[in-house]
């Protein structure tokens, strides 16, 4: 006996990634350059075409790389705005968290990157790489120097299987500018204690680890912690966003019991 499923869209085979940002990331851009946090996760069995996606290739640019290039676009047609812009690019594998912008990979090597709560912007990850850029081709040069970080292997459904939830993060701040006389929009490289940015807000893409079944794997050792992991963080990950869903204010949230859904909590929960 068939089930039905209601989806918000359902793309066909002739469908391209830009069609994908088009429907789905670009108008998270635009309120993200208003101040409201966003995330786009993309979720699936591995080797469905996750990475490919959020990424894309040369011929075929992905929503990460059209969401930047649409943020910097969108900066140059703003007026009597300063804008800052911080990225990091890290991954969640086995629960642990690694910093794919690390400089000093030798010296941090085996070093768990800690979650603590601030008062202000809420969970952050404890000396995580941040960039302050300016432009889009050096964010892209930092997610191509992220990718070659990853945690990759074999499995018997995938070559090349992520083995790690892997959290690309763009913070956008502005304000307006002092100077009347100048209407183009600028970059600042830190704001002052006296002016601090009117608006904040984070841009999250997050390529999931694939979904998977251990009888389809014939995981074992290593693979099969992995898949564990994964799995786990993935029911976890459902089970914030359905009690969300839901909507009862007195239901208790689970954040706390993934790393992932912690970092996401001040997105996932509006």
């Amino acid at each position: 006996q068939g089930k039905e499923y209601v989806y918000d869209h359902v793309f066909g085979p002739k469908n391209t990634t830009h069609d994908v940002y088009e429907r789905v990331a670009k108008p998270l851009i635009e309120q993200a350059m208003e101040g409201f946090n966003s995330t786009v996760f993309a979720y699936g069995q591995t080797s469905s075409g996750k990475t490919h996606t959020l990424m894309g290739n040369d011929s075929e640019p992905g929503i990460t790389i059209h969401a930047i290039n649409e943020v910097f676009a969108k900066i140059k047609q703003t007026d009597n705005t300063e804008f800052l812009v911080r990225i990091s690019y890290l991954e969640i594998y086995n629960e642990e968290i690694k910093d794919l912008l690390d400089e000093n990979k030798s010296k941090s090597k085996g070093r768990r990157l800690m979650i603590k709560d601030d008062p202000k912007k809420g969970p952050v990850v404890v000396n995580l790489t941040e960039e302050i850029i300016d432009n889009s081709e050096r964010a892209l040069a930092l997610i191509a120097k992220g990718e070659a970080a990853r945690s990759y292997g074999s499995t018997a459904m995938n070559e090349q299987s992520s083995r790690s939830h892997v959290l690309f993060k763009m913070v956008i701040e502005s304000r307006a500018i002092d100077n009347k006389g100048d209407s183009s929009s600028s970059f600042a490289k830190e704001w002052s204690k006296d002016r601090p940015p009117v608006k904040e807000a984070a841009l999250n893409l997050v390529d999931l680890a694939g979904s998977e079944r251990q009888k389809k794997t014939n995981a074992s050792g290593q693979r099969l912690k992995e898949g564990t992991a994964i799995n786990q963080s993935l029911l976890t990950l459902g089970t914030v966003i359905s009690k969300l869903a839901e909507g009862n204010s007195k239901d208790h949230i689970p954040y706390r019991d993934s790393k992932l859904t912690r970092l996401l909590q001040t997105s996932l929960g509006g």
